[in-house]
């Protein structure tokens, strides 16, 4: 049996065949082409480090096989900005000085949507991320 497969995939809008071990999870893939904002965090699914959209639906890819994204549409936080400017929810986290600090929850994959049903939503008071916003304010010590 062998222990490779040919697949191919798409991450970015950016079509890629590739040979993958069948063992490999997609984060170890993603990384090795450079896609650096998937991060290893817990190895268990539980920190979100390594989530990106596959098909419009959030994964965390150290649980997922790389073979499993074959014929797929991968997103990563890289994937987000269009034509070079930052997404809506980017630009928030860039207002507010988030950072990623090195623990695996802070921050690594919280500038992606969960789904596309966020794609093109604004922030404000009453906004889908409100509340994001608003942890983003307090966490940063800024009141607005």
């Amino acid at each position: 049996m062998s222990t490779t497969m040919d697949i191919k995939l798409s991450i970015n809008n950016k079509p890629y065949e590739l040979t993958v071990d069948v063992r490999k999870p997609l984060m170890d893939v993603l990384r090795e082409l450079g896609y650096i904002s998937v991060k290893q965090g817990c190895g268990v699914g539980e920190c979100g480090a390594c989530t990106v959209l596959i098909d419009g639906r959030s994964v965390d890819t150290c649980l997922y096989l790389a073979v499993w994204a074959r014929g797929k549409s991968v997103r990563t936080v890289e994937g987000e900005s269009r034509d070079g400017k930052l997404s809506v929810i980017q630009e928030a986290y860039a207002e507010e000085g988030a950072v990623q600090c090195g623990r695996p929850s802070s921050t690594p994959s919280r500038g992606l949507p969960r789904n596309d049903r966020w794609r093109g939503r604004t922030l404000g008071p009453s906004g889908p991320f409100s509340g994001c916003v608003r942890h983003l304010r307090s966490a940063g010590g800024n009141p607005r």
